[in-house]
């Protein structure tokens, strides 16, 4: 992942975005970018075919991080939840 990346969010209340998905797992958008800069790892979802990457949350525990790459710098979160390590 380029150290210099976009990501698309959608609005904070929009009902079914990505800030909302992420929100329901317990976590930010803060903590989903601080995750993405600091990943250990990406792999592609088997469930749905989609990018995802581990990395830690602003408290230090491990989140997956799913999302579309839209180019090689432009990223658009789908979701991110807490994984066991």
């Amino acid at each position: 992942m380029p150290t210099d990346y976009h990501i698309i969010w959608d609005l904070d209340d929009e009902q079914g975005g990505n800030v909302q998905h992420v929100a329901a797992n317990g976590l930010t958008k803060e903590d989903f970018e601080r995750a993405l800069a600091c990943a250990v790892g990406f792999d592609k979802s088997n469930s749905s075919d989609r990018e995802i990457a581990f990395g830690p949350a602003i408290d230090g525990r491990m989140i997956a991080l799913l999302f579309d790459r839209l180019d090689a710098e432009m990223i658009q979160p789908v979701t991110a939840y807490y994984v066991e390590e």
